[in-house]
């Protein structure tokens, strides 16, 4: 089935959580020239093509073809490959990538343990997993700003689940080479507290409906709202920025280091 979730390239690259995320993810992985890194869930590519200036080869993979078309048109290197498959069924020989990025995808996939086995077999040994979710325990919730202003992000992203916390990727870890190795968390409160409102605003731009897709992007990066969200994004930075006074807080979102053993 087609996953419906559109990313704007465009829009992404002035996102702060993708940012935060980006940073993070590639001090994770740790990116060398051997590389080949497989990308499940690429989206628009943004990080892609920021990870392909260190690499050898990065595999752009995901199951909306749509995606796939945008960040074919937004590549910036001939080391970045596209394709579209579903990742419960990876096309890919055993042992063939020596790093992996899950970067919010599994909250997508009804049968995760599938899509976690499969990495695992098409990952090298002592390869690299890193996993971003959204954490179910945070330690400064802020859902009660959520359900007051209307806003059912897990649904309209299209999750089939809220997300994860360190405890439940460890279960769905069991019965593979697949150990966590570290552990960061971000958008701890200030971050989601802007994640909110501003998907509060997009909630209000779509007319108060809610979006099951990113087709209320279509468009967007020329409006003036957008302009605008350009204009304050460094003041939004340093906003979110407060996030690491919070030290030892969990956060709305998690990222896992993975190794395999």
């Amino acid at each position: 089935m087609e996953d419906s979730c559109l990313e704007s390239p465009e829009i992404l690259k002035h996102s702060i959580q993708k940012k935060i995320k980006g940073g993070i993810i590639k001090g994770f992985i740790e990116p060398k020239k051997e590389d080949i890194i497989l990308d499940v869930g690429s989206g628009g590519g943004i990080l892609d093509n920021e990870l392909s200036r260190f690499v050898d080869k990065i595999i752009a993979f995901d199951l909306s073809y749509n995606n796939i078309v945008q960040s074919k048109k937004t590549a910036n290197r001939n080391n970045i490959y596209h394709l579209t498959a579903d990742a419960t069924n990876l096309p890919f020989k055993n042992n063939s990538f020596t790093k992996i990025i899950a970067a919010d995808i599994l909250e997508h996939i009804p049968k995760d343990d599938m899509t976690i086995k499969e990495i695992d077999r098409v990952l090298k040994k002592n390869g690299v997993l890193v996993i971003t979710t959204p954490c179910t325990n945070p330690t400064l919730s802020v859902d009660w700003l959520r359900r007051k202003a209307g806003l059912h992000m897990e649904h309209a992203f299209g999750h089939v689940r809220p997300g994860y916390s360190k405890e439940d990727i460890e279960k769905l870890l069991k019965g593979t080479n697949l150990k966590i190795e570290k552990e960061s968390y971000y958008l701890i409160f200030f971050g989601e507290l802007l994640r909110v409102l501003t998907n509060y605003v997009r909630k209000l731009r779509h007319g108060r409906k809610e979006w099951t897709d990113g087709s209320d992007f279509i468009g967007m990066e020329n409006s003036k709202l957008f302009k605008l969200y350009k204009l304050l994004n460094p003041i939004f930075y340093v906003f979110t920025s407060l996030d690491n006074l919070l030290v030892g807080f969990k956060g709305h979102q998690i990222a896992l280091k993975v190794r395999k053993i």
